[in-house]
């Protein structure tokens, strides 16, 4: 019983895990200045 609570478990946290890194994104203008600042003009080292 104790076994197909971890076979559960585990293909449940491996579901989530892969889901992490299969969500499709969406990079355009990720980059570009417009239409607000880039968070990196105000920092200062």
């Amino acid at each position: 019983m104790k076994r197909n609570y971890f076979v559960v478990l585990l293909l449940l946290v491996s579901k989530l895990a892969i889901a992490q890194f299969l969500t499709p994104t969406s990079y355009k203008g990720a980059f570009a200045p417009a239409p607000t600042a880039m968070w990196t003009d105000q920092l200062t080292l």
